[in-house]
């Protein structure tokens, strides 16, 4: 990976190169060797930003973060780097191996001529639409039969309600 340090207003350290090196290696696991990373610090009143942009094959990542030093930026601003990479790992993969892997389909491909297949014997089913209708509801309580679709009547037995009625006197 290739790294550009720029320092807005400020004079980097070798201190701090050197440790821009060491922390943005440990992402060239995830990239390709044509990878750019470029880190701007920038220093305004009290406030140091860093910026960390990374670019390999039409994918771009960024953070920015702010702090009161710069190596606390720095930090920062790679952790959050770090984790949009990972969380972006598959994705990242296929850009950077399917290119190998589509050459090694089309050698393979070149290779053994494909077979033509045809057809040996074609089956056929045919299926009859069945339904199962259970109809359970209050208005059908109240009728003596109730039609489930013109195939089946159940008859129902009628329920007589009997009254008690107690009079008593005082």
């Amino acid at each position: 990976m290739k790294i550009t340090c720029t320092g807005r207003k400020v004079n980097l350290k070798d201190a701090f190169i050197q440790r821009v090196e060491t922390k943005l290696a440990k992402l060239d696991k995830f990239f390709s060797d044509s990878a750019e990373a470029n880190v701007t610090v920038t220093v305004e009143k009290d406030w140091q930003t860093v910026e960390v942009t990374v670019k390999d094959k039409g994918f771009t990542s960024r953070a920015e973060k702010s702090a009161d030093r710069m190596e606390d930026a720095f930090d920062a601003a790679v952790d959050l780097l770090t984790r949009r990479i990972v969380k972006n790992r598959k994705r990242l993969e296929n850009r950077v191996y399917q290119p190998a892997v589509e050459e090694f389909a089309l050698a393979a491909h070149e290779a053994e001529p494909e077979e033509a297949y045809s057809i040996i014997r074609e089956k056929r089913f045919s299926c009859k639409p069945s339904t199962c209708l259970l109809y359970t509801s209050d208005a059908a309580d109240d009728l003596l039969c109730v039609d489930l679709g013109g195939r089946r009547i159940i008859k129902k037995k009628k329920q007589e309600k009997k009254k008690n009625i107690n009079m008593s006197e005082k």
